[in-house]
């Protein structure tokens, strides 16, 4: 099947790349254009509904702003290949929850992995948890050890200490 990640900043980027290394024909899909190897990219909201419609599954890990938030609705899902999937391990709001639901039920939509949700963590009365061919999973798709952590704590002071701009820095006019 053919993979499309959506959100090539550093972890989208990591994942794309692994996926390719993997032998999967991987596509990325981002706000702004990206050049990485062996990887298709597209951008833009122009390019959008191309990038869904060349792949069977789709692995979200996009920031949540006002243009992400309620992206992938019904009309995506179901644009996706057949077998289709999603894989959400970005934001809750990316995803119409009711729009997700109905995807699985009709049979639009294949399968999905869920790691966040509007509400967290995920209410017991969700329809989520029944939903057909869905896993989820508990808001932990990835976990820096505490050595890790400190590690990138001290270097990013030491970079501002010292004057430098420093990777992942919040930007307040892209929101991410």
């Amino acid at each position: 099947g053919r993979v499309g990640v959506m959100g090539l900043g550093s972890l989208g980027a990591y994942v794309a790349q692994k996926l390719a290394d993997w032998g999967f024909v991987v596509s990325g899909w981002s706000r702004t254009p990206k050049k990485l190897e062996g990887i298709a990219c597209h951008d833009g909201a122009e390019q959008f509904p191309a990038f869904v419609a060349e792949n069977n599954i789709l692995v979200c890990l996009l920031p949540e702003t006002p243009l992400t938030r309620g992206l992938l609705t019904h009309d995506v899902f179901s644009a996706l290949r057949r077998p289709s999937g999603l894989v959400n391990v970005a934001r809750g709001p990316l995803v119409v929850e009711a729009d997700l639901l109905r995807a699985l039920e009709d049979g639009s939509l294949d399968g999905a992995v869920l790691d966040v949700f509007d509400h967290e963590p995920l209410p017991e009365t969700s329809p989520l948890w029944q939903a057909p061919r869905t896993i989820i999973t508990p808001h932990v798709a990835s976990e820096a050890s505490r050595e890790a952590r400190v590690a990138q704590v001290v270097a990013t002071i030491a970079a501002l200490e010292r004057g430098e701009n420093v990777a992942l820095r919040y930007d307040p006019e892209r929101g991410y």
